[in-house]
């Protein structure tokens, strides 16, 4: 029985969790030895470990992964910040609450709340993903 300031509250934990994954991509471009744009794109944070790397395969490999785990994130956080169109949540009814969003495309997306809380737990454990591909870039960039 949700309640729609409790969904309009995972929304914006899923914004501040996104913000935390931005400050995260700036941190490593820095580290890296990039000049870090003022809003971070992953493009940046990818060129970044190609300089870092030397280009390094294996190195490469997993940052696709990873690129390609952040991407859903990605697209839920722009279709939430950008295009918003209604949000519904009522703690009687049996149907989950929701949001209803129009995506960079024109159409329309719905997400849950339980999808919004899964992309959140996703970036958590992205971070964590981010810092170590940073460490290992770092290392690959003293052997060159």
């Amino acid at each position: 029985m949700t309640r729609l300031s409790e969904l309009m509250a995972t929304v914006g934990y899923l914004l501040l969790q996104w913000g935390f994954t931005e400050d995260t991509l700036l941190e490593a471009i820095d580290r890296l030895g990039t000049k870090a744009p003022s809003v971070p794109r992953l493009h940046d944070w990818k060129a970044a470990h190609v300089v870092a790397s030397g280009n390094d395969p294996a190195h490469m490999s997993r940052v696709r992964q990873v690129m390609e785990k952040v991407e859903p994130a990605r697209l839920m956080r722009n279709a939430v910040s950008h295009g918003l169109r209604s949000a519904s949540a009522n703690p009687f009814a049996e149907e989950e609450p929701c949001v209803v969003c129009r995506t960079a495309e024109g159409t329309s997306i719905t997400y849950t709340q339980r999808d919004i809380e899964a992309q959140i737990a996703s970036l958590e454990r992205l971070r964590a993903d981010l810092d170590g591909l940073t460490e290992a870039a770092l290392r690959l960039k003293r052997l060159i």
